[in-house]
């Protein structure tokens, strides 16, 4: 190899651990950053979908945290009763979620029709989170 490749080689070689380095650099920023940003609900669900799946015990625990934040909020507030009418309506719309997937359950649907199914549900779940997500930018 002549020494201007020779040159260039070395100089490729350099850059290249550069921008590695710089790599690694943005990675343990994003890491920092993203490890910052989790609020306590999304390191329940970090928790509870660690492996993927959500078991009895853990769904026990989500809804008795979540129970024992709104009442929580009822003892600080007990003039805002829309916290128990809310409260009921959400244990209200998770039995009819359940009697209505249970219901096509037993139909035994393909494959595509229970993808269907899953994401209508899931298009719901997602209103009601971005209904959440727009009434709390008012606070």
């Amino acid at each position: 190899m002549d020494s201007k490749t020779a040159v260039i080689s070395e100089h490729i070689i350099s850059k290249t651990a550069e921008i590695a380095k710089l790599a690694s650099e943005i990675l343990t920023l994003e890491e920092t950053r993203v490890a910052k940003s989790q609020t306590p609900l999304s390191q329940w669900l970090t928790r509870i979908y660690d492996d993927q799946s959500l078991n009895n015990v853990e769904f026990q625990q989500l809804r008795d945290e979540a129970d024992r934040r709104l009442n929580a909020l009822k003892e600080l507030y007990p003039e805002s009763d829309g916290l128990g009418t809310f409260q009921k309506a959400a244990d209200d719309a998770v039995q009819q979620m359940q009697v209505g997937i249970l219901s096509f359950k037993k139909k035994h649907l393909p494959k595509e029709a229970k993808a269907n199914i899953q994401e209508a549900y899931a298009f719901q779940v997602a209103y009601i989170q971005a209904c959440l997500d727009r009434f709390t930018q008012m606070l």
